[in-house]
């Protein structure tokens, strides 16, 4: 998306660390906020872009875009394959009334295709309105195969060893589409009122064929064959209306409501059994049947909201909040039910103080939510791994955080210094936690359990290279704190962690044809409440060089220089140890060709607006 915005018709960046309560108050991170010319360009322009990578991922694109004075038109295409590897290893000590070592080897595949496509229009009703609407349509297609090879052995003597194939096959198609209505006020483009309408549909069918064999594939050797198929489907409908207006000392008024509808439904055919037996390492089920299993999971969220700001000398003060009424509920099973109905407030705070042109200081405070969504609901039974078994939990409560934030800003130039002391308290924290039967099975789903704290700091330091060039340097130092109370298997934790960033890019020559750029992250090691989820590190380089008076350009790309992009993560709890280390392909080299089209002109400016639907910044516009 943001590739296909041209920097010409930005006007700038916001970077909203703890946003008011204007916004959607899901999630725990901030938010950046693209501030966008209006109408600053017109005319014919498009682009052409094609990329060739290594391991057979390729993808293409073209936009189609017109405007006059009157009408905009855009449209856009794309098409993309991505051919990648999965693999992975687990080691696992069990530990009981006998002891058990079990080593896993996994190794898979993913082939997806994909094709998606844009059509839109904006009408320019008056110098004061504009009508718009939108239209995205996505088709896709998976192949996914996948080994595990088991082996374990006990201190009684006995050995086992396994492998388990599964191939899988599915399609995914959706489209969502917008209608949207602004008008402003008075040839002002900060006194308006915008109304937008959403509409998505995503529907997926899977089909996946099991096969499970002792590793000895002697003619007595025990196989067991099963299947998968499931059906997935989400709806969503978005109504929203926003209206803002200015205020004296360069202060703003701002209120809203908006509705947010989702149905999700899930059916799964697939075989089961009454009962199953131990045979030489592999639970071979007894009298298996075909069965069905469906799944409908709804949530309505219904929200108004307010917000007030002005200036008073140096200080700027802005308060609001967001009142929610939510329904969720579930059916499972047949008969099963569940219905969670709640009523929720959402305060903001912040307080700025700008000293002079260089120093700025600001504190704020929102409450924040993270609502129970997807595979951590859905309580369908997933044994792909039949010592390792993942099942959802559709009982599953909003968490609620409250987050403060000191900062300081100093800027000259080009130059920016940024520090922020944060903290935030989540109660009612939704938690993946694991339990292991006498056996060694282990079972994980989600729960409501307990509090986390995290206080820390958070530096931003930005500087000017020459040719136009810019080094960013990101970095956080946080404490965690989790309490789970009374669970099994699981303890009380505390421990230090941080994360690392990186971005530097430096155009070449007199003409600024060439440029190069460097990114990359480390995100430092955790403790949870049942192990720890160790850190991992990698950046990517690219070089670009412009032809032709700018019209193309040729970009190589190496993603993952030293093939450091993985994760991994240890449990120790009560009767067992475990390590797991998992890694996608990551490691490609990409070069692309991007072909501009078209020839656009200046036109005459009618002020800015925001795609991210905001009007200005937080605390009186001051980018923070």
């Amino acid at each position: 998306f943001l590739e296909q915005i041209p920097a010409s018709s930005i006007d700038r960046v916001e970077v909203i660390t703890n946003p008011s309560a204007k916004y959607d108050p899901d999630g725990m991170a901030g938010i950046l906020n693209i501030i966008l010319k209006k109408n600053k360009l017109r005319g014919f322009h498009g682009q052409l872009q094609g990329t060739a990578g290594t391991g057979d991922n390729h993808n293409g694109s073209f936009s189609l875009n017109y405007k006059n004075e009157k009408l905009s038109f855009f449209s856009s295409a794309s098409w993309n394959q991505r051919d990648l590897f999965r693999e992975g290893e687990s080691m696992r000590l069990f530990t009981a009334d006998s002891v058990s070592t079990w080593n896993q080897v996994r190794d898979g595949d993913q082939l997806r295709t994909s094709l998606s496509g844009r059509l839109g229009m904006e009408w320019y009703r008056s110098e004061s309105e504009v009508l718009s609407w939108n239209l995205n349509v996505n088709s896709s297609n998976s192949e996914r195969s996948n080994i595990l090879s088991n082996e374990e052995s006990w201190d009684t003597g006995a050995s086992f060893a396994s492998n388990r194939f599964s191939l899988e096959s599915g399609q995914n198609n959706g489209f969502d589409a917008d209608l949207g209505y602004r008008r402003e006020f008075n040839q002002n483009p900060t006194h308006f009122l915008r109304f937008q309408l959403r509409h998505s549909r995503s529907d997926s069918d899977s089909e996946e064929t099991i096969e499970e064999s002792l590793a000895d594939v002697s003619p007595q050797s025990i196989s067991i064959l099963d299947t998968n198929i499931q059906a997935n489907r989400s709806i969503r409908t978005v109504v929203q209306l926003d209206y803002e207006q200015p205020l004296s000392n360069e202060g703003k008024f701002e209120w809203g409501l908006k509705s947010n509808l989702s149905r999700k439904k899930d059916s799964f055919d697939y075989l089961t059994a009454d009962s199953s037996a131990w045979i030489e390492g592999l639970y071979v089920p007894l009298n298996p049947v075909a069965t069905s299993f469906d799944f409908d999971y709804r949530e309505d969220v219904h929200a108004a909201y307010a917000t007030v700001g002005r200036k008073w000398g140096l200080w700027g003060t802005q308060a609001g909040m967001r009142l929610e009424q939510v329904f969720t509920g579930a059916r499972w099973e047949g008969n099963r039910s569940f219905e969670n109905n709640y009523f929720s407030a959402y305060p903001s705070f912040n307080l700025s103080r700008q000293r002079n042109d260089e120093v700025s200081w600001i504190g704020s405070y929102s409450r924040r939510v993270n609502r129970p969504r997807g595979r951590s609901v859905t309580p369908f039974l997933d044994d792909s791994d039949n010592r390792n078994l993942r099942i959802g939990n559709p009982e599953l409560r909003p968490e609620y955080t409250n987050s403060f934030e000191v900062g300081h800003q100093w800027s000259r130039k080009r130059k920016s210094l940024t520090t922020s002391l944060f903290m935030k308290e989540t109660n009612d924290l939704i938690q993946r936690y694991s339990s292991i039967d006498s056996i060694g099975i282990r079972t994980s789903s989600w729960r409501n359990q307990g509090n986390r704290r995290d206080e820390g700091i958070e530096v931003i330091l930005m500087l000017p290279m020459p040719n136009s060039g810019q080094l960013r340097l990101t970095g956080s130092f946080y404490h965690l704190s989790n309490q789970v109370g009374d669970v099994e298997f699981a303890s009380d934790v505390q421990g230090w962690s941080y994360n690392l960033n990186f971005f530097v890019n430096q155009s070449l020559g007199e003409n600024k044809l060439w440029k190069w750029q460097l990114n990359g992250m480390y995100r430092g090691p955790s403790v949870t409440p049942q192990g720890q989820f160790n850190g991992f590190a990698y950046f990517d380089a690219n070089l670009q060089r412009k032809f032709l008076d700018g019209n193309l350009t040729l970009a190589l790309k190496l993603s993952d220089v030293l093939n450091t992009r993985e994760w991994s993560y240890t449990s120790d709890f009560e009767s067992l140890y475990q390590e797991n280390r998992f890694k996608r392909e990551s490691q490609n080299i990409f070069l692309t060709a991007t072909w501009k089209l078209g020839k656009l002109e200046e036109r005459r400016q009618r002020g800015s607006y925001s795609r991210g639907g905001s009007f200005g910044g937080e605390s009186g516009g001051m980018e923070f």
